[in-house]
């Protein structure tokens, strides 16, 4: 489901930016939470709210190879920006 917010911010001179409350509210960013930024191949920024590690490594868990270890962030990246490339964004 996708739901459109249109939303503006304003970046301070540190560069910090407060994220609007119906965004925060839609993705479940509480006090303290963290957030990363990425760029994509196209120049758009992407924010994304940090998943709890251990569930990440426990999905990953059965695609596990010792003998082949891969780093999963970059792979997401990766997926995401062939995603996008296909969708034409």
């Amino acid at each position: 489901m996708t739901i459109e917010l249109n939303e503006w911010a304003t970046v301070t001179r540190k560069g910090q930016v407060t994220i609007p409350k119906p965004i925060r509210d839609q993705v479940g960013i509480t006090d303290g939470g963290k957030v990363r930024f990425r760029l994509r191949y196209d120049g758009i920024v992407v924010m994304e709210t940090i998943q709890n590690h251990n569930d990440l490594l426990g999905r990953l868990k059965q695609y596990a190879d010792s003998e082949n270890p891969v780093d999963a962030y970059s792979l997401r990246e990766k997926m995401e920006n062939d995603r996008a490339k296909d969708l034409g964004y």
